[in-house]
Order: C-alpha cells, then structure tokens, then sequence
C-alpha cells in the first residue's frame, strides 16, 4: 500500500505585535506572497485540497487560506487542529496514527515537519525554510506503522527557487 503525504510550512510571521502570543502571530507580507507563489507549484506537484489539517496558529491558518484562495479551492475542507501546533515531529506521528485517509497534507511547523521528511525519506533536506512545501510517498499500509525510511521525497518546494526578481 502506499501512502501520501504532503506538508506545508507556514509562511513568514510577524513578530511587529511583541504583546501576541507565538500561536496568534500572523503572516507578514512576504508570508502571503510566498504562499501565493508556492500555490501554483504545489497544484503544478499534484497537490489536491482534499484531507488538509491545519495548526491552529494564525500563520498556519492565513498560509493555507491564502493557498486554497490562490488556486480557486475555497469550498476545500480544511480541519483546524491544535494538535499539529506542535514542534516535535513524534507528535505529529503520534497524531498521524489515528488517521486512515491514504493521502492528505498537514500545514505546521518546524523543526516537526523539517525533521519528518528526514525521519520518512532517510535522506538529509538542507532546509525546510517557511512556506515550504515536501510531498512524499510513504511505503506504509497504515499511519500506525512508524518506519523511518519508509519513503521518499516526491517534490521539494522552496519559495526562494520560485521568487523573480
């Protein structure tokens, strides 16, 4: 069986507002930009807006909303969770393990989704820089088997490589 993963960091925040909690941060500019710009390549990667769970952190949210708008999916079921407002990759495995879907994209944080795709792909990703995006096909009959290497990087998207300047 295999499974597929997609994972999206969330865009660059502000740190304007110092009285704001980490969690209710927001994206600056250049974190809407980037998440426009990584939306094509992602539809361009095979992404579909089908089983999508997001961080419950404002970036996490205004990433996603601004990917689904860019590409004309705003009817896309997003579930908001925070349970993926999580650093620790092992949580989000932990969350994974409950889910039976075959394919879906989790939208967070690092070092949680930097360290998956090294965890899953065996392979060392230089970076994972904000709003990046990593599909990965997963050689797993179900969620609950946690097997490190168990897949491969499929597409690694960075906004820099996408950026015209």
């Amino acid at each position: 069986m295999m499974k597929t993963l997609h994972l999206l960091r969330h865009g660059k925040s502000s740190w304007k507002d110092p009285l704001l909690g980490d969690i209710d941060r927001p994206l600056k500019k250049r974190g809407h930009r980037d998440a426009v710009l990584v939306a094509g390549a992602m539809a361009d990667a095979g992404w579909i807006a089908e089983s999508v769970f997001c961080s419950g952190a404002v970036r996490a949210r205004q990433t996603i909303d601004d990917v689904v708008h860019t590409l004309g999916k705003t009817g896309a079921s997003i579930q908001f969770t925070d349970a993926l407002y999580t650093f620790d990759f092992r949580m989000l495995l932990e969350w994974l393990s409950g889910r039976e879907e075959n394919e879906l994209t989790l939208v967070g944080h690092n070092p949680a989704l930097h360290d998956m795709v090294e965890w899953y792909s065996a392979q060392s990703v230089a970076n994972f820089p904000t709003c990046a995006y990593c599909q990965l096909e997963l050689e797993l009959d179900n969620w609950r088997q946690f097997s490190q290497g168990a897949g491969r990087v499929v597409t690694l998207i960075r906004p820099k490589e996408l950026r015209v300047y």
